[in-house]
């Protein structure tokens, strides 16, 4: 079985796959984006997703991920990969939001360890003015 790699990440990775049916509308938002310290998961030549941090200031960031609809089989690797390099990241508070409709992708983020940080949800928070829970984690230490 072919291993996942983290690629760096280029524009055309997007267009490389078909994004999960509760991404669509963020995928449609990806021309003209920021997409920051980005990465594309890999299986041999197939594009399991693209994520990536977008720093706001030396010790903030927000992570932003976009995965294949087949994904699916390869989410324990693409998981682990994904811990891994968040934890690799140099950020203190790195936050994503969760449209509210999605539990999967709330389910994901508590995975890659990001808590809910939210009562209720963000409105309007998200591409076509949907809903949104805020999740954030944090660095294991960080003082100045």
């Amino acid at each position: 079985m072919t291993r996942l790699t983290l690629v760096s990440f280029q524009r055309a990775h997007l267009g490389a796959f078909r994004p999960q049916g509760a991404q669509l509308c963020e995928a449609a938002f990806a021309d003209g984006a920021v997409f920051g310290d980005a990465w594309t998961a890999m299986v041999g030549d197939q594009v399991l997703g693209c994520g990536g941090l977008i720093p706001h200031g030396r010790e903030r960031a927000y992570a932003w991920a976009l995965l294949a609809d087949d994904a699916g089989a390869r989410m324990l690797a693409l998981t682990r990969a994904v811990r891994g390099h968040l934890a690799g990241a140099s950020f203190a508070r790195i936050e994503m939001a969760v449209d509210v409709s999605f539990a999967a992708g709330a389910r994901w983020a508590e995975l890659l360890g990001f808590e809910r940080e939210t009562l209720r949800p963000l409105r309007h928070y998200l591409p076509g003015g949907r809903s949104a829970w805020l999740y954030a984690r944090f660095a294991s230490s960080g003082a100045c």
